[in-house]
């Protein structure tokens, strides 16, 4: 498990540094920390990611690869792609990602990807990078999202709130419990 702010500037879920400092440091275990950004400038980036003491990166705008090889130099890059082939095929061969995190049309909408779709493009492409889902995993949907996708890990924001930008314990709990029983179900098999 990981924990993710929002940095990315109008979001409904951004975060302040200072709060995510806080809260990080509220922490009674060590958890990895990702920061999400979009078209955030470098220097902001990587000044939120000494501040905060973020594990990695989540890049979700129009960062090319010279702006995504900067940020790699000193934090891991998840690099957040909508599911289009030729961008999936482009940044899995990219040394500075780590990982690919494949999102809905909408990013932060909830809105689902089409994940027999999704699953059609990467038995094609076959990418090298782990793959994270996100975008309309909710926790009804995230046990047919990971049958179907296989993938690496989940990643879930909206699909655990009870209103926009609010987390809820209980669906969060929920959520995890779902993404478990779809572990256990693909080791089953």
């Amino acid at each position: 498990m990981r924990l993710g702010f929002v940095f990315a500037n109008g979001s409904p879920r951004q975060v302040s540094c200072d709060r995510a400092e806080e809260i990080a440091l509220e922490m009674s275990v060590p958890v990895p920390i990702v920061g999400v950004f979009r078209d955030n400038p470098r220097d902001q980036v990587l000044e939120v990611c000494q501040t905060v003491g973020l594990t990695m990166v989540q890049l979700h705008g129009r960062e090319d690869p010279a702006y995504v090889a900067e940020i790699a130099l000193d934090v891991p890059v998840i690099r957040a792609l909508p599911t289009d082939p030729e961008q999936v095929a482009c940044w899995s061969s990219n040394p500075d990602v780590e990982y690919l995190l494949l999102d809905g049309p909408n990013p932060g909408s909830g809105e689902p990807c089409d994940w027999p779709g999704l699953a059609t493009i990467l038995g094609d492409v076959k990418p090298t990078k782990p793959i994270i889902l996100a975008g309309g995993l909710t926790p009804d949907t995230v046990g047919t999202a990971i049958k179907t996708v296989q993938p690496f890990a989940v990643d879930v924001s909206s699909g655990v709130e009870s209103s926009r930008g609010k987390k809820e314990a209980g669906l969060i709990g929920a959520f995890c419990r779902a993404v478990a029983q779809a572990d256990l179900s693909q080791h089953d098999h």
